[in-house]
């Protein structure tokens, strides 16, 4: 690997925290991690988009709290670090929330009281809408603006995202981009590769109370919500591991340990 391009991606890493929904976080990469997956990582990407007809989508799916923001956003550092002949662009799928007004509105399918209580369950979003506006990605001649989700509003936000015609590679972070029932599948065929990150069982609970604390419930409110929502969204999610073509080993720490392909296959581009 070039020293150079060491250097110039390992300060743009360093260059301070990621502005991950609102909130800046920290990445727990180290430079040698980064030489090892994220830059080689990186540099396929590029080379497959420059290789595309059109935009290229990628899905990083996972588990809830299970690091895809962070990884998303340090990725798109990276990216733009290595400075490719394009624009490389980054969404989420909690972007794709339907509103708090919706939930509080609209029964939960078991028919027990309301949606809210589930919020962050594979239908508390609007899967048919994201299996629409990826399509949409794919005209790189268009500029395409999209929701984002907002930790301190709790609410998505319209907009907020412009994916500009100069853009030819996009990430895609979210819990169920691997899901395949109902609208689901749709969404998955969208994407030109698909990775997953692997945290070990049981990682995500403590962040996961953590994210729910941060955001306003109390300690026993969260835990609540946790075995209500979150565990059961963890299963299922996890089940989808063998969707990807590439899986992110993770540590508790959440540093990448590895990379390795499985799955299906990519789909050809």
């Amino acid at each position: 690997m070039d020293a150079s391009v060491a250097v110039a991606v390992w300060q743009a890493i360093s260059a301070g925290p990621l502005d991950v929904a609102g909130y800046a976080e920290r990445a727990a990469c180290s430079r040698e991690e980064a030489e090892r997956f994220h830059i080689p990582l990186a540099q396929m990407l590029i080379e497959r988009a420059q290789a595309a007809s059109g935009r290229l989508l990628v899905a990083i799916a996972g588990v809830p709290a299970g690091g895809k923001s962070v990884f998303a956003a340090l990725m798109l550092r990276v990216l733009r670090a290595l400075d490719p002949p394009f624009g490389v662009a980054a969404l989420g799928l909690d972007g794709y929330h339907y509103p708090n007004a919706y939930l509080d509105s609209h029964p939960a399918p078991s028919g027990q009281g309301a949606l809210m209580p589930h919020k962050g369950a594979h239908f508390t979003f609007d899967a048919r809408r994201l299996a629409a506006d990826l399509p949409r990605l794919r005209d790189v001649g268009t500029a395409v603006a999209l929701p984002a989700y907002d930790r301190k509003l709790h609410n998505p936000v319209e907009g907020a995202i412009v994916v500009e015609p100069s853009d030819r590679l996009v990430l895609v972070e979210g819990n169920y981009l691997l899901y395949r029932e109902g609208p689901w599948a749709e969404v998955a065929d969208c994407f030109d590769l698909r990775l997953f990150l692997d945290l070990p069982p049981g990682v995500n609970r403590e962040r996961m109370l953590a994210r729910h604390v941060r955001g306003g419930r109390t300690r026993d409110e969260a835990l609540a919500h946790f075995e209500r929502t979150d565990g059961p969204n963890t299963a299922l999610v996890a089940a989808t591991r063998g969707e990807a073509d590439l899986v992110v080993k993770l540590d508790a720490e959440y540093r990448v340990r590895a990379i390795e392909g499985e799955g299906k296959g990519t789909k050809g581009t």
